[in-house]
Formats: structure tokens, C-alpha cells, sequence
């Protein structure tokens, strides 16, 4: 009886040690001070002024293929240093751009849909992608493959035949990020991944056609590519900062991964000032891609704990922060995989998120940097990641309370 309890008592020891083990949050590794008090998005010139002056109006007619965060974006800058012929293109065009320039339906899997878009365009900006960072099942490929590469395939094929000039199409610094890869500083020269070093489908997929783009570039017509180094933020990027904002609170699973963030406004202006340069040296510049960041790296745990000060100075309540047991989410999403391989994706919304490729992604630390954009384009960030973020925010706000 004796040995019994004390076996009883063993193995109740065991289960608390490892369940304490596997509950165990992450360590939080906010390392920043508070932002300066003197923080002013407002004192700074703004991406229309600059464009006035760096990227002016051309005259020309333009089609944004995608009309997501980057998409919108870009359209509203072209219309806003002037450009009358804007139109997008979009299987669910943007409700924010409704009225405001022309919206055709449609897919970049149909050549016949880009074909009758592209017709009589000379600039276009291809910024779709199918963004499933937390896929890597084989079953699961073929989506990213047709968007992505045979989507960006079919444009090429399309501003040929039309006599497009210019092409630029948003990449992702995700082309060359894969855990044994990665460093801090990487360039564009950095190796892309492959099927078998990437930890997700988007990656890969988004490696393949970038280098169909700049493979593309020759007389005719002049491709570029922008990769935006690394996960961009704004008013409406959905997955990073609108999310938290919306729900007032923040969901952590690794605080400590270091990389680039960069606003999306940044992002833009990368793309501005990459047509201006192909279309005044486009045997120069053509064929290449450029990294665009803020050149402000900072860990996950950072970046939150900033977007939570200018909630709180907005707001003027409280945003939540949840640091999730990492082990415990491991092993939840080998879980969600299992399921998902067994049934063949039964698992939807934002169930489906959480996989192994999705935290092995989230954990990886790596930065680039923006010297090559800089040399050749000019660039250099609009907004510091603090002015962003409070602009964000700021932004955030007004549109909650027109809303209401």
C-alpha cells in the first residue's frame, strides 16, 4: 500500500512539474523605453508632399491589381499627387475605393480578365498574393501555386500583350527567409528559399514569382519588385496592428523574435519612387527587386508593447496583453495539422491559423536592410516606427468614431 502512494504521489509530482513546464508563458522581453513624449506623425512632410516632389504626377494609366491594404494604398497616392486614369482589380474590390476610381472584378487566374484590364494601361502594380504563412501540407499547395505564381504568370503574359510599360509587383522579404537561412542585414542578394528550407507555402510561392517578374524586364517592358521587409503595419493590415485594435488586446506567443516592421505608407513610397526610376532608366533598374524597411529592428514583445501605449493615450483605457504558453500552442498546432492532413483542411477560420508552420514563422529573428533602395531610389522611411504607430492609431480611432 505504501509503494502504491508513493507512486501515486510520484507521478502527481511529475504532472505538475510538466504541466507548469507547458504552461509556462513566454518571457515578455520588452527591452524599449516609453516612447518620447514628443512623438508627432503630423510634423512630418507625408507621403502625397514627397511624392509631389520626388514622384510627381505622370499623366499615365494606371492598374493596381489587388486592392488589399498595400493596393488601397497605392491607388489613393497615385489619385492624390494627381493621377486621373486609376483603376483596380480585384475578385472583391476594396468597398474603400468605391466611387472613387474605376473597380473591375475578376481573377488573376483568368488571362482573359487581365488582358481586358490591362487594355490601353501603361503602369501596372501587382500587389496580390494568397498570405497563408501557416500552410505547408502538400494538399495545400496548389492555392498558393495558382495566386501566386500563375496568377503573377498571367499578368506578365497580359502587360505584354497590351503593351504595358511598366510592371511592379509587392513581393515579401519572406522570399528568402527560412530558419537556417536567416541573419540580421540581409539584402536582395540574399539566397531565395526553396520547397524544401521554407517553413510555408507563401514563401516559396512568392520566391517563384518574383523571379518570373524580374526574368520579365526587357525592352517593352520594365519589371521591378518590392519586397517589404518584414510584416507591414497600418490602418487596415488586418493581421497585425487592426486586429489588436479592434479587440483591445494583444496575443503573444514569442515576445523576443527580432525583425524589421514597416509601415505601409513606406511600403508605398518604395513602390512610388521604383516607377519613377524604371520609367526614366528602366535598362538600369529593370529586373531588379528592393528591400524596403523602417531600419528600426525591434522585438515582437516591443513593437506590442509601443502599439499599446498610443491605444492608451488614444483611447484612454487599458489594452490587454496575453502572453500564451508556447509549448501548450506547439502542441496544439501539430494537433490542427494532424486533423487538417486527415480530413483534408476541415479545420477553417482562425482555428486553421495556428499550425507548426505558422509558429515556426512567427519565431524566426532576422532584419534587412534598405541600402540598395536607398542608392538607387532614394528611398529613406517617411515615418518612424513611432510616428506610424501613432498615426495608426490615430486613424484607427477616427474611423471608429465616424463609424458610430
Amino acid at each position: 500500500m505504501f509503494v502504491v502512494l508513493l507512486w501515486a504521489l510520484v507521478l502527481l509530482v511529475v504532472g505538475v512539474v510538466f504541466f507548469r513546464w507547458l504552461l509556462e508563458p513566454p518571457d515578455p522581453s520588452i527591452n524599449l523605453p516609453p516612447p518620447p513624449p514628443t512623438v508627432d506623425h503630423t510634423t512630418r512632410v507625408g507621403l502625397a508632399k514627397e511624392a509631389l516632389r520626388l514622384a510627381p504626377k505622370t499623366g499615365l494609366r494606371y492598374l493596381v491589381i489587388g486592392t488589399g491594404s498595400v493596393g488601397t494604398a497605392i491607388a489613393e497616392a497615385l489619385l492624390e499627387r494627381g493621377e486621373k486614369h486609376v483603376k483596380g482589380f480585384d475578385v472583391a474590390p476594396s468597398p474603400s475605393l468605391e466611387g472613387r476610381i474605376p473597380l473591375l472584378r475578376g481573377s488573376v487566374s483568368e488571362l482573359s480578365d487581365l488582358e481586358a484590364a490591362c487594355e490601353g494601361v501603361d503602369v501596372v502594380y501587382a500587389t496580390f498574393a494568397l498570405i497563408r504563412y501557416y500552410e505547408r501540407l502538400k494538399f495545400q499547395y496548389s492555392d498558393s501555386h495558382n495566386v501566386n505564381v500563375l496568377g503573377t504568370a498571367n499578368v506578365i503574359a497580359a502587360c505584354k500583350a497590351k503593351g504595358c510599360r511598366v510592371l511592379i509587383t509587392t513581393s515579401t522579404s519572406h522570399v528568402c527567409v527560412a530558419p537556417e537561412m536567416v541573419k540580421l542585414n540581409m539584402t536582395e542578394d540574399s539566397p531565395y528559399v526553396d520547397a524544401k528550407s521554407c517553413p510555408n507555402h507563401y514563401g516559396y510561392t512568392k520566391g517563384q514569382a518574383e523571379r518570373l517578374v524580374l526574368a520579365a524586364s526587357g525592352p517593352g517592358l520594365a519589371t521591378g519588385s518590392i519586397r517589404p521587409c518584414s510584416g507591414i503595419f497600418g490602418p487596415a493590415d488586418k493581421i497585425i496592428t487592426q486586429r489588436y485594435l479592434d479587440q483591445g488586446s494583444t496575443l503573444l506567443i514569442a515576445a523576443d523574435p527580432f525583425l524589421d516592421y514597416v509601415y505601409v505608407e513606406n511600403v508605398v513610397w518604395g513602390h512610388l519612387l521604383l516607377e519613377r526610376a524604371l520609367l526614366d532608366k528602366p535598362k538600369a533598374v529593370g529586373g531588379q527587386a528592393f528591400c524596403i524597411s523602417n531600419e528600426e529592428p525591434m522585438t515582437s514583445g516591443d513593437f506590442c508593447a509601443k502599439l499599446r501605449h498610443y491605444y492608451e493615450k488614444q483611447v484612454g483605457s487599458p489594452m490587454a496583453v496575453t502572453y500564451l504558453p508556447p509549448r501548450l500552442m506547439g502542441l496544439i498546432s501539430y494537433q490542427i495539422e494532424a486533423i487538417q492532413w486527415l480530413t483534408g483542411g476541415a479545420i477553417k477560420g482562425d482555428g486553421a491559423l495556428l499550425t507548426p508552420a505558422m509558429l515556426q514563422t512567427a519565431r524566426i529573428s532576422y532584419t534587412f536592410t534598405s541600402k540598395r533602395a536607398s542608392e538607387v531610389l532614394g528611398y529613406k522611411p517617411l515615418y518612424n516606427v513611432d510616428e506610424a504607430l501613432q498615426r495608426t492609431v490615430q486613424f484607427w480611432a477616427e474611423e471608429k468614431k465616424g463609424k458610430k
